[in-house]
């Protein structure tokens, strides 16, 4: 269950994302609420929070939050019933499902590639694979360019912080400089899978 406070520190998580800035959440929230809130706005949040805990528990927080900044750029608390960012969330999330059970056969096959890779080369730990370089390039990278590697395999070293990509291999890698954060909404979305395949790695 969420509690509003929960809520309200999620709304500001994505705010801060959105601009690309820090954020700060009051040390004592219950008089930030109560004193320096507007009625309407404490209104507004205390009626989305039980619409999360109720007949909106299949939507994630974070992401109607991100999609209602990708949406308006002046989102806020007037705004969270906003039917238009309810639809795109649905819209979104039937594409993130039916990408989950396209990905999963993809991820197989980047790790069965790079599990062979690393018995041919004597590689024991896949720490040491996501590590390697040949000269300026990384052997990880050049098998993503390849097509050996899927883009989610890739974003899933990256977000393990096996892959630790410098200028060159940002330059290299576009799709995922520009999706990387998509391609870990759909790593999260498929965690029981995920687990599984980093336990064999």
């Amino acid at each position: 269950m969420y509690s509003v406070e929960d809520i309200y520190g999620k709304f500001r998580a994505a705010q801060a994302r959105f601009y690309n800035r820090g954020y700060k959440l009051p040390n004592d929230f219950e008089k930030h609420f109560t004193t320096k809130m507007s009625k309407s706005n404490t209104d507004n949040l205390i009626k989305l929070t039980k619409y999360f805990n109720t007949k909106w528990t299949n939507i994630d927080p974070d992401r109607y939050f991100d999609h209602g900044f990708g949406l308006y750029k002046t989102f806020t608390y007037s705004m969270f019933f906003n039917e238009n960012i309810l639809k795109f969330y649905i819209r979104k999330d039937k594409d993130i499902k039916r990408e989950i059970s396209n990905s999963k056969t993809n991820i197989l096959q980047s790790a069965k590639f790079v599990k062979s890779y690393m018995k041919k080369e004597g590689i024991d730990d896949i720490k040491q694979y996501c590590r390697i370089r040949d000269g300026s390039e990384s052997i990880i990278i050049r098998h993503y360019i390849k097509g050996y590697v899927d883009k989610l395999f890739l974003s899933l070293m990256i977000q393990m912080r096996l892959v630790l990509l410098d200028d060159d291999d940002r330059a290299l890698v576009p799709y995922i400089q520009e999706h990387y954060r998509k391609c870990c909404v759909v790593l999260n979305d498929m965690k029981p899978f995920i687990d599984k395949l980093k336990a064999k790695l």
